[in-house]
């Protein structure tokens, strides 16, 4: 019956090559959906005040394995900052602040996704500038309407760790940043 043995490798192989493809058919990745997407920040000035602001344009990246998120890839348009006050805009826009014209994108790469009952956190590297930090942070999943699902995140950020430094107003200005991300994605 050697046959038969040989009949039973060729049948194991199919079915280990088959769950390989079933593999790679769980995975998708969905562009950010911009138009159910929100940016915003919020840091207090003067410590009585707070200025809340937006970043309207960017882009990115969200894959799922089985309906878990595995990976993110994102880009901010620096440019595309707006607190409501176009002066403060334009100054935010240049040197020492953001200094868009030399730094264009802020950018956000996953490394490891810990979605679990209890706890779901995202660890990356967020690159404001030219300095690179290892962030962590907790989010949620959230449907926004039929079709259309969202990861939700709030959490802070100390600006000076990125070399955001306001030169002789620094003291009037908080350094934890406050964060609110609502990124939008197609659930089809």
């Amino acid at each position: 019956m050697p046959n038969r043995s040989r009949l039973k490798k060729i049948i194991a192989l199919f079915l280990f090559i088959g769950q390989g493809f079933s593999g790679w058919a769980q995975t998708k990745s969905y562009e950010i959906d911009v138009e159910n997407s929100q940016i915003e920040f919020n840091v207090s000035h003067l410590g009585v005040l707070n200025v809340k602001g937006t970043f309207n344009t960017f882009e990115g990246l969200l894959v799922f394995s089985e309906n878990e998120l595995q990976e993110v890839q994102s880009a901010i348009d620096a440019k595309s900052i707006k607190t409501k006050d176009e002066k403060r805009d334009e100054t935010l826009r240049d040197t020492p602040y953001l200094n868009v014209e030399e730094y264009p994108k802020i950018y956000f790469t996953s490394s490891a996704i810990e979605d679990n009952n209890t706890t779901k956190t995202i660890t990356g590297i967020l690159r404001i500038k030219d300095i690179e930090k290892m962030i962590s942070f907790p989010f949620e999943y959230a449907i926004l309407k039929e079709g259309i699902n969202a990861i939700i995140v709030e959490t802070a950020i100390n600006r000076k760790e990125f070399g955001l430094d306001f030169g002789s107003m620094n003291a009037l200005v908080g350094n934890q940043v406050k964060v609110t991300l609502r990124i939008g994605y197609s659930a089809n």
